[in-house]
């Protein structure tokens, strides 16, 4: 289908007379080769569609296509593999992945939501600003610092359709080692 558009663009750019190949071929985004395939197909038949080939016809019917569409929108973290054992899809993982990209799915990692409310972000605000210390208290402080060492992953792809986001929740607590470290004007202290 987007082969279809991609023809059709390629047609009306070159019959507006506006633009030469070479431009028509980078505004949509493939090669002058195919550009020109596209006109010589123009030239000679009628329609820009793809012809059914000669050979086998796909496995993948409608209905699994649509238990497959489901099945990722209920939950976007299977595999094609685990897609391809669902109940009622009697087809490799290989062929759900075509269908997948037919879907215009792709996989990737949602982006993460924050976590922190305005409420928090006026607490934090109001906390900063009792607290400031004039300069001399400076050279009493001791700053801190930690750095969290991760166990495990905490992010995983999920299938999501072209030009959408997705968006997960994020766990507060995962597997970590925390590890801290400190200095002041004095110099530093051991882990």
């Amino acid at each position: 289908m987007a082969q279809v558009k991609k023809r059709i663009l390629i047609v009306a750019l070159i019959s507006s007379g506006i633009h030469s190949k070479r431009e028509v071929a980078k505004v949509a985004g493939v090669s002058l080769g195919t550009v020109y395939n596209v006109m010589a197909k123009k030239k000679s038949a009628s329609s820009l569609t793809h012809k059914n080939g000669a050979g086998r016809p796909g496995c993948l019917r409608n209905s699994i296509r649509r238990i497959v569409s489901q099945q990722i929108r209920r939950t976007p973290y299977l595999s094609s593999r685990n897609l391809a054992s669902q109940p009622g899809v009697n087809a490799s993982f290989s062929t759900v992945c075509r269908a997948l990209r037919d879907l215009e799915y792709s996989k990737k990692y949602p982006d993460k939501t924050p976590m922190l409310s305005e409420k928090n972000r006026l607490y934090r605000i109001v906390w900063a600003k009792k607290y400031m210390y004039p300069k001399k208290l400076w050279m009493q402080t001791i700053f801190l610092d930690e750095m969290s060492i991760w166990l495990s992953r905490g992010r995983i792809k999920m299938w999501t359709k072209s030009g959408k986001k997705r968006f997960a929740p994020t766990t507060k607590h995962t597997p970590k080692i925390n590890v801290w470290a400190a200095f002041s004007s004095m110099g530093t202290f051991p882990l």
